[in-house]
């Protein structure tokens, strides 16, 4: 009987220990899930941070580009008037030829 008694207290102590460690372990798990939670929400907002200046970028690029683009073109035109004027100066002077 005593035997059984002690058998009988050593199973409740284990069986306290192991609802201790089941309790520790399933708080453990909810805490990693949290946090699994908020940095796939922290990646989520980064990536979208990410996609908006990228879109930002890539519309500065295209109205940069635009801006070049008028730019040759008055430079082109500034050209063909330097070269008007020079053939028109040319053609009053002989000096030219």
């Amino acid at each position: 009987m005593y035997f059984e008694a002690n058998i009988a207290c050593i199973a409740d102590v284990l069986c306290t220990a192991l609802e201790q460690t089941h309790s520790a372990l399933k708080h453990h798990a909810v805490a990693l899930e949290a946090a699994l939670a908020e940095r796939a929400s922290s990646e989520m907002e980064s990536d979208s941070a990410a996609r908006d200046e990228l879109g930002r970028r890539d519309q500065q690029a295209v109205e940069l580009i635009e801006r070049v683009e008028q730019l040759e073109e008055i430079l082109n035109k500034e050209r063909q008037g330097t070269k008007d004027l020079r053939a028109q100066v040319c053609s009053l002077c002989h000096f030219c030829t």
